[in-house]
Formats: structure tokens, sequence, C-alpha cells
């Protein structure tokens, strides 16, 4: 049972010690923005992005964690229908995952403009 519990209570320590840590910081932050405390050039940085730039950054972090993901998959099964020498297999996972976590920023950055260029076009039809 101790060999069980002192690992998770270290490892809860950890996170729990990472969640305060981080979230005091950020109510410090915010509390020097709303006490006017930083110009208004800093204060974007840390304020409430628009929606669209929040749902585009989701997008893009999903596709990663998707692709990479699916380059997990794919180097699994890759190296265990052709069977290689364990440093081949080191390699060539960190060069699949690596691969498709790249194409998934393409993917992003394809439909991102995608999306730019059909507001940029309406906000020409609105003018």
């Amino acid at each position: 049972m101790a060999e069980v519990l002192i690992p998770l209570t270290f490892f809860a320590l950890i996170g729990i010690t990472l969640w305060k840590h981080f979230d005091g910081r950020h109510k410090e932050r915010m509390a020097i923005i709303e006490s006017n405390a930083i110009g208004e050039d800093v204060r974007h940085l840390y304020g409430k992005g628009d929606e669209a730039t929040r749902r585009f950054t989701a997008l893009k972090w999903g596709l990663v964690f998707t692709f990479g993901g699916l380059g997990m998959a794919l180097s699994g099964f890759l190296f265990a229908a052709f069977p290689m020498h364990e440093d081949q297999v080191v390699f060539g996972m960190f060069g699949i995952i690596s691969g498709m976590s790249g194409l998934g920023l393409l993917l992003y950055y394809r439909l991102a403009s995608k999306h730019e260029a059909k507001k940029e076009e309406q906000r020409s039809q609105e003018a």
C-alpha cells in the first residue's frame, strides 16, 4: 500500500504546488491590471483576448495534439509491423510524431488563412 501511496502523494503535492503558484501569479497580475498600474500597450497581453483569437488558439493546440497522437499511433503500428533496432525506433517515432504535429500546424495555418480571407472579404463588401 505504501509503495503506491508515496508516489501518488509526491506527484499530487507537486501538482498542487504548481497550481497554487500559477494561480497566485495570475491573481496578482489581474489585480495590477484592474488597478490601472500598467499602460495600455501591456494590458492586451494579460487581458481577455477577443473570441476569435481564443478559438483559433484552441484549434491550433487541438490539431497539434490530435496529429501528434495520430503520429504516436502510426509509429506504434509501423514499428510493431516492422521490427527494428531500438535506436531506430526512437528516432523513427520522434520523426513521425514531429512530422504529424507539423501537419497539424499546417492544417491550422490553412484553416486560419481561409477564415481571415473570408472575414476580409466580408469587410470589403460592407465598405
